[in-house]
C-alpha cells in the first residue's frame, strides 16, 4: 500500500482508510422435502474513505484494482462531505491475528443431507404446513489499511441453519436452530424440540381480542427489540442530540433486570473479532448495567464528535440485509450482545402467565421510528397462553410501542436459559423476557 499512500498524500487526503472484503457463501434451501435452491456465491469489493479539509468522503468499488478511481471519487465526495473530527487508529496487528474456523468445509451434498433430514422431521410434526429449511456456510476475509500505517486482516467461517413453518401463506414460526462456527453437528436439539412442540400448538387458531396482556418475548423477538435500542445507543444520534439517551449517561434509565454487554471476544463465537471494520481494536463494553446507562456504541466518526476515544464498534453493514458490505460506510453497531439472564426457567415464566401471548416475531417492526425507540408490526408466531397453558396461535394482532418505555416500566423477569439470536447483522445470547401490561391492537 506504499504507492497508494503516496498518491493519497499527493492528492491532499489528510487521512484515509481502505477496506477490502472477500466473501464466499454456500447454502441450500429445502421446501417441503424438495430441494428448491442451491447457492454458491462469491463477493468481493473495496471501499475508500478520506478526510480532506476536515470533511469526510466515501466511495466503493467491486475490485481491488479500482482503488485509485475509488480514491478520486472519495476525494470528490469530501468536497461536500460531512464535517468530522475522525482520527484513524494507528495500532498495528499481525496479519495472522484473525480468527478462522477450519471446519467450515461442509459440502453442498452434506448440506442437502442435513437439510432434508431436518425438513422431514418438521414435516412429520406439522402435516399440511409449508416447511422451509436453509442451511449454509459463509467464509469472509476482511482487510483494513490506513494512513496511520495500520494493516489488519481477519478470516472467519460460520455455519447457519434456519427453519420455519407456514400455513395458508401466514408465517407461523421460524427459529434459528443454530448459528455456530463448528458445523452442522452442533444444531441445538433443545431448540428443535421447542420448535416441534410449537408447530403442533400453533396449528390451531385461537381468538384473542385487542387489549392488555402479559407478553413473553422469545430470544428472537428480544433481539429485534435490542436492535431498535442500538439505534439510540449509537454515538451518532447521541452527538446529534436526537437519541432519547442523550445526556443520560450514568442514569438508571431501564429496569434493574436489564444488563447488556457488547462483547466481540470469545463469547461471540464465530462472530469474534479482534478489530472492527475500521481497524479499531474490539472492546468489551458494558452498555447497561442493572438498568443504568453506562456507555455508547462508538465508531471513529461519532467518537470524534463526542471528543473521546472510539470503542471498536465501527461496522459496515447493509441495514436491511444485515450482512457486512464494502459498499456500506461505517456506523456504530455491535457484533455480539449479551443480555444477562434471570433466575427462572422459561417454562415457569409461561406457567405463571394467566392471560398472555408469547411473541416470536413482529412482521414489519422496522416501520417504527427506530431512533426514537419506536417499533410496530403484525405479530407472527404469537402463542396464546391461558392459565399457564398454551392454547394456539393468534392471528392479526398488532404490537406497537417504545423500547425505552418497555424496558423501563414493563419487564417482570428474564429466563435463566439463553439462546442464540440474530437481527440484521447483530448476534447475541439472549434470554426470554416476560413483560406486564403490554397493549396489543
Amino acid at each position: 500500500m506504499k504507492r497508494f499512500s503516496e498518491v493519497a498524500a499527493e492528492r491532499k487526503a489528510r487521512q484515509w482508510d481502505l477496506f477490502q472484503l472477500n466473501r464466499t457463501v454456500r447454502a441450500v434451501t429445502i421446501v417441503n422435502n424438495t430441494l428448491q435452491e442451491l447457492t454458491d456465491q462469491q463477493e468481493e469489493g473495496i471501499a475508500v474513505r478520506v478526510v480532506k479539509k476536515e470533511r469526510l468522503g466515501f466511495s466503493s468499488a467491486s475490485a481491488f484494482d479500482d482503488k485509485y478511481t475509488c480514491l478520486d471519487n472519495a476525494l470528490a465526495a469530501a468536497e461536500y462531505g460531512e464535517k468530522t473530527r475522525l482520527q484513524m487508529p494507528a495500532a498495528s496487528m499481525d496479519r495472522g491475528n484473525g480468527v478462522y474456523e477450519g471446519r467450515m468445509a461442509v459440502s453442498l451434498e452434506e448440506m442437502v443431507e442435513q437439510g432434508s433430514a431436518l425438513a422431514a422431521r418438521l414435516t412429520q410434526a406439522g402435516k399440511g404446513y409449508l416447511v422451509s429449511v436453509r442451511i449454509g456456510t459463509s467464509e469472509e476475509e476482511t482487510r483494513v489499511y490506513n494512513s496511520a500505517g495500520l494493516h489488519s486482516a481477519l478470516r472467519c467461517g460460520r455455519f447457519h441453519c434456519q427453519a420455519g413453518c407456514q400455513l395458508a401463506d401466514r408465517p407461523l414460526v421460524g427459529r434459528h436452530l443454530g448459528l455456530w462456527s463448528t458445523g452442522p453437528d452442533r444444531l441445538s436439539e433443545e431448540r428443535l424440540d421447542n420448535l416441534l412442540t410449537d408447530i403442533g400448538i400453533l396449528e390451531k387458531a385461537v381468538p384473542a381480542a385487542k387489549g392488555v396482556y402479559q407478553v413473553l418475548f422469545t430470544p428472537n423477538a428480544v433481539m429485534d427489540l435490542l436492535f431498535v435500542l442500538c439505534q439510540g445507543l449509537a454515538g451518532t444520534p447521541i452527538a446529534e442530540g436526537t437519541s432519547p439517551l442523550t445526556g443520560r449517561l450514568s442514569e438508571p434509565v431501564f429496569s434493574p433486570h436489564i444488563s447488556i454487554q457488547s462483547n466481540p471476544g470469545k463469547k461471540a463465537g464465530s462472530f469474534a473479532a479482534p478489530f472492527d471494520d475500521e481497524g479499531s481494536p474490539g472492546r468489551t463494553v458494558d452498555l447497561i448495567r442493572q438498568g443504568v446507562f453506562e456507555d455508547y456504541l462508538l465508531d471513529l466518526h461519532s467518537a470524534g464528535e463526542l471528543q473521546r476515544g472510539g470503542n471498536g464498534h465501527g461496522r459496515r453493514v447493509r441495514c436491511l440485509k444485515g450482512v457486512r458490505s464494502h459498499a456500506a460506510p461505517p456506523r456504530p453497531l455491535p457484533v455480539h450482545l449479551d443480555l444477562a439472564p434471570g433466575t427462572e426457567p422459561y417454562r415457569d415464566l409461561t406457567a405463571g402467565m394467566h392471560t398472555g401471548v408469547v411473541i416470536d416475531h413482529v412482521h414489519g417492526w422496522l416501520l417504527g421510528a427506530m431512533p426514537a425507540g419506536e417499533f410496530s408490526g403484525t405479530i407472527h408466531g404469537g402463542m396464546v397462553i391461558r392459565r399457564g397453558r398454551p392454547q394456539g396461535r393468534t392471528d392479526g394482532l398488532q404490537l406497537r410501542g417504545n423500547v425505552y418505555t418497555l424496558l423501563q416500566d414493563h419487564v417482570i423477569a428474564l429466563s435463566r436459559e439463553r439462546h442464540t439470536a440474530f437481527s440484521l447483522g447483530v448476534h447475541g445470547r439472549i434470554p426470554y423476557m416476560l413483560c406486564r401490561d403490554v397493549v396489543l391492537y
